[in-house]
């Protein structure tokens, strides 16, 4: 179970051209494995089936969190600003420079 909800998974380690070794993880979101299974990929060969889930659960909130805010226009908005006429410069979220 990954953030409340059951998943059902295959995972194999595969050599893949170009990406060397990686973990493939098979998902499905209900028992009879019925539907479109999501393919997970990573390269992080220690981490289990439950892990890979997990990070890439909170990676689809973010992208789901761009995608609308795009579709809502104010951070398509942001991006096409050019960073070095923004008020106070450039540099890293936090940064006092």
């Amino acid at each position: 179970m990954v953030r409340g909800k059951s998943y059902w998974v295959h995972t194999r380690i595969l050599n893949v051209n170009k990406l060397g070794r990686v973990r493939v993880v098979v998902c499905y979101d209900n028992e009879d494995r019925e539907g479109d299974p999501v393919y997970l990929v990573t390269n992080r060969l220690h981490w289990d089936a439950k892990r890979v889930v997990f990070c890439y659960s909170l990676r689809f909130r973010i992208d789901n969190f761009y995608k609308d805010a795009l579709a809502e226009s104010w951070l398509g908005r942001l991006s096409a600003l050019d960073p070095s006429k923004a008020p106070g410069g450039t540099g890293c979220l936090g940064s006092k420079a």
